[in-house]
């Protein structure tokens, strides 16, 4: 079978998740919180702000610009070119791919610390039409775009990837 010819790196299973509260993460308590509002104290992301990245790609995206003509939407690539491209990126950086497996159209590619996830995103009939989610517990969107666009400042909701967000776009080579 197709699905276990491909030992290089793990696919995340959807499984039901709850996602904890930010108290769970320790690692993002910088301080105890006092009256005086410091600005090291980093502020929750807001659906019209986001966290950018330091070099404000993701400012630059545009969640109403339709999927084929986002950057990072590479088609119809193979899972291993998609690895390659991701190999010589940084941490958290993605592109969206034509998913090969028959259940779901599209695929998320990530770098990781360690290697590259491949995240599948699935279609979802809701009562607004067809929409797309990450894991069936949580938001719906009603396009790719969008979807990528609220996980650049909201984190991804996995084990093993839950401290992370889609935060360096990889543009289609051209």
């Amino acid at each position: 079978s197709a699905s276990s010819s491909f030992p290089s790196s793990p696919i995340l299973k959807l499984s039901p998740l709850t996602l904890p509260s930010s108290s769970s993460y320790p690692t993002l308590k910088l301080s105890p919180p006092s009256p005086s509002s410091s600005p090291t104290k980093p502020s929750p992301p807001s659906p019209t702000s986001l966290c950018a990245p330091l070099d404000g790609e993701v400012a630059k995206m545009d969640s109403s610009l339709p999927l084929e003509k986002q950057s990072w939407y590479h088609g119809s690539v193979s899972r291993q070119q998609a690895e390659a491209q991701l190999q010589r990126c940084r941490e958290a950086s993605f592109l969206v791919r034509d998913s090969e497996s028959g259940t779901s159209k599209y695929s998320i590619a990530l770098k990781t610390s360690q290697s590259c996830v491949h995240i599948i995103v699935a279609q979802t009939k809701s009562n607004k039409g067809l929409g797309y989610t990450l894991d069936q517990s949580s938001c719906v969107f009603s396009s790719i775009p969008e979807l990528v666009y609220h996980y650049c400042s909201h984190r991804l909701p996995f084990t093993g990837a839950e401290h992370m967000t889609l935060q360096h776009p990889v543009p289609r080579p051209h």
